[in-house]
């Protein structure tokens, strides 16, 4: 591992109050940089800018600590912020599931040199090795993991990392930019949609439901227009009911890569979609088959659209667990698809143990 300058002897404040722990075993190492023109190349100058670094922190944004786990200066050294083992304040639905590294300094125009670079190289495997993040982990920049429209870590060293062994694309596909209002995405009703009505009444669910389970529909029919996509639904609802003999279509909603969403059963109405949790989760499919592929871009925004609404609207948990439905089932389904299951297991909220 790097030499690591600990807290104490870059003149650092302790916390006010004590940090939460992480854990071991971390999936996502989040690289910033410090944002401003402030450089170092001595370690003296570095504690310096890490010390205005963990009073910015603290005194104007209020935070407990410095928000980042490790700082580094292009003296090369590697600063202890919160350490290991600490939940971070520098990337938000991450911090608790991820180290988070700050290099000091603006890096929109140039890159790290060498120095600063080999260090986070050195960090990310200590890591590894001490057995803080798990050997096959995702490194993103922070751009990538928030709502808000940073551009940090600076194009540059943005650039940079994404050509590293351990970055993650697909990071990028699940980045929801919330609207100014809260408003939840447009859902086409089944009228619509050109929906029948259940062949019988269907069960109620309550609010706060603890999962989201993910379907793909398991048929090579895409659809990018809101035409193509209410057939393929159609087809899905005529096949629920005319051929497994359900009430309705057994989904709660489904998305195209059109973008839309297409209410199923709807909210507050019990699924029939994966046993042993249509009475506790919201079930959204994807239209198409996706083993080979991830949905496009529309589709995934709408994912992240419907359920933060589920979440803002109290219809499922704040904590809520997202899962594939092979998780769900004791019959050897392949649903969501290979490449739509590793898509959903790099979520903040998907669960390996549901």
């Amino acid at each position: 591992c790097p030499n690591i300058i600990s807290k104490s002897e870059w003149g650092g404040r302790a916390p006010a109050s004590t940090p939460q722990k992480t854990g071991l075993n971390l999936q996502w190492i989040v690289v910033h940089h410090g944002g401003t023109q402030t450089f170092c190349y001595t370690e003296d100058d570095c504690a310096k800018i890490v010390r205005s670094y963990q009073n910015y922190h603290m005194d104007t944004n209020g935070w407990n600590d410095i928000g980042y786990n490790f700082v580094i200066g292009e003296d090369g050294n590697v600063y202890e912020g919160r350490g290991w083992n600490a939940v971070g304040a520098h990337a938000p639905t991450y911090n608790d599931k991820s180290v988070g590294i700050c290099i000091i300094g603006d890096f929109t125009d140039r890159v790290p040199n060498d120095a600063a670079l080999n260090a986070l190289k050195s960090l990310m495997q200590c890591a590894v090795d001490l057995g803080y993040v798990i050997d096959t982990y995702y490194m993103i920049g922070h751009r990538q993991s928030s709502a808000s429209s940073t551009e940090c870590p600076g194009n540059k060293l943005y650039q940079e990392i994404t050509t590293w062994p351990h970055w993650d694309a697909i990071a990028n596909m699940f980045i929801y930019v919330n609207t100014e209002s809260n408003d939840c995405p447009n859902i086409i009703d089944k009228s619509k949609w050109g929906g029948r009505q259940p062949t019988r009444t269907v069960k109620e669910i309550g609010n706060n439901l603890p999962y989201v389970v993910i379907h793909h529909g398991g048929t090579k029919t895409y659809c990018y227009n809101q035409q193509e996509c209410s057939r393929i639904v159609r087809a899905y609802q005529n096949n629920h009911i005319d051929k497994n003999r359900w009430p309705d279509i057994g989904y709660t909603f489904l998305i195209g890569e059109d973008g839309n969403i297409y209410e199923g059963r709807g909210w507050n109405t019990q699924g029939a979609h994966a046993p042993q949790y249509n009475s506790r989760s919201i079930g959204i499919c994807l239209i198409g088959d996706f083993t080979a592929r991830v949905p496009n871009r529309k589709a995934m925004d709408a994912v992240n659209a419907l359920i933060q609404c589920a979440v803002d609207t109290g219809h499922i948990s704040k904590d809520y667990k997202l899962i594939g439905h092979r998780q769900t089932t004791y019959s050897s389904t392949s649903c969501p698809g290979n490449s739509l299951f590793a898509a959903v297991q790099k979520l903040p909220h998907w669960t390996p143990k549901p």
